[in-house]
């Protein structure tokens, strides 16, 4: 397993939305955690709550949206809990998909089963394995090689060990994935089986279990568009974008670069600069004006609705710790403060969510939702408009679910944990 310190009680905390009105792919944005906005803390300093432009509008519902969910299923015997899924033991990946089933109720009907392990050079390792356009993706490392398959046949084969962190299919069912080094340095881009760059001793900004949730990971996609962004072992900055590699010029006085990416055609980078919290976008840089004595963990650029938002977590011996959100001059706290904090978001609008330090889920003071729940987060996810699915899975118990906004959907998989979750469109 990659890092076992990354499957933790912090990854439950998106059960929090399931008492949250998710609003739709209406070209507006939303925030809404019982959040308090800064403009509270910080009176006449032109900071303010985020508000939705139109929260009521109504929503198409799409009879071609479907809801895929995977799984890996272990024998009987074998306790995946205790090997905290690291995948030491041979098993089975499952692919399936809530639909109108032949006995008549709408259940989840199994689609695919995939003899996994290393025999089979497919990882039964939860953090190696990824839902994507109803297909399911697994890397596997070797001592020496590195693999991809998709629905159980290879499909990649690279010489070293590399961990995935973009992957995107085209509409021309064009494979693009990005690849990092296990040694956090040097990186591999590839077409379908051709390389489109390399460059050793680079570092990716982002990845699939990054804080920008995103299915793509690293992969950021406007359109037809595919680019990632990347540290030069000098520490300069890129974006490759279609095929182009652009060199952005960092201004004096830049420190630690948290991203870049390009949103709207602009390489945005959000970095202290002179120990200020800045976002540049192309040549300008606007001064986010967090407070110096906030320590910031980490921060990450979204796009929503083609408008770029920060959003920075901050150490608990901040003044503001937890998740702090900045869009279009203004800041808003999305925390309470014994809460941690993660995203979800689907290009056009935003939520936040908490878990409480004493383990409980929470969507607001005193609104708790359980405990003791598995969830691979981001890949557990998926929000489309004002639809969402959060698969989880018993710790202790064994049961998984999905949690929609409708309500539960069960999924009685056995002795198997559930580790992706994808509501998408089908073209």
């Amino acid at each position: 397993m990659r890092d076992t310190n990354t499957i933790n009680v912090t990854r439950f905390t998106i059960l929090a939305i399931a008492l949250i009105l998710f609003v739709g792919c209406n070209r507006d944005f939303f925030l809404d955690f019982g959040a308090v906005p800064r403009s509270q803390l910080f009176a006449e300093t032109g900071r303010r709550g985020m508000t939705s432009s139109n929260q009521n509008g109504s929503e198409p519902l799409h009879r071609d949206t479907v809801l895929y969910l995977s799984a890996i299923r272990w024998p009987d015997d074998y306790d995946w809990r205790r090997d905290s899924c690291a995948g030491a033991a041979d098993g089975t990946l499952l692919l399936l998909q809530w639909m109108r089933s032949r006995e008549g109720p709408e259940q989840f009907v199994l689609l695919k089963e995939i003899p996994a392990g290393a025999s089979r050079l497919i990882s039964t390792n939860i953090d190696m394995n990824h839902l994507l356009g109803g297909s399911l993706y697994a890397e596997f490392s070797s001592s020496s090689r590195t693999y991809l398959s998709c629905d159980g046949r290879q499909i990649l084969e690279i010489q070293g060990r590399y961990v995935l962190k973009g992957l995107h299919r085209d509409s021309e069912s064009h494979l693009y994935s990005l690849w990092q080094g296990q040694s956090g340095k040097g990186l591999l881009l590839f077409r379908d089986s051709k390389m489109l760059i390399s460059r050793e001793g680079a570092s990716i900004f982002g990845g699939l279990n990054g804080p920008d949730c995103s299915k793509t990971g690293s992969l950021h996609i406007s359109g037809d568009s595919v680019s990632f962004a990347f540290q030069g072992s000098d520490g300069e900055l890129f974006v490759w974008q279609d095929g182009e590699l652009k060199n952005i010029r960092p201004p004096s006085g830049m420190g630690r670069v948290f991203d870049v990416r390009i949103i709207a055609k602009i390489p945005r980078v959000v970095a202290q600069i002179d120990g200020n919290l800045c976002l540049m976008s192309g040549e300008g840089i606007t001064v986010l004006d967090l407070l110096q004595t906030e320590e910031i963990s980490e921060a990450c650029i979204l796009e929503i609705d083609e408008k770029p938002f920060v959003c920075c977590w901050c150490a608990d011996e901040s003044l503001f710790p937890g998740l702090s959100i900045w869009h279009s001059g203004i800041w808003d706290i999305c925390t309470y403060p014994e809460e941690e904090s993660f995203l979800l978001h689907d290009g056009f609008s935003v939520q936040s969510m908490g878990y409480s330090s004493q383990g409980r889920l929470c969507a607001a003071p005193g609104v708790c939702l359980g405990e003791n729940l598995f969830l691979n987060y981001p890949a557990g996810t998926s929000k489309l408009g004002r639809r969402f699915a959060i698969a989880v899975t018993g710790r202790y118990d064994g049961r998984s679910k999905v949690l929609t906004q409708s309500g539960e959907l069960p999924a009685d998989l056995g002795n198997a944990c559930l580790c992706g979750v994808e509501l998408t469109i089908l073209q």
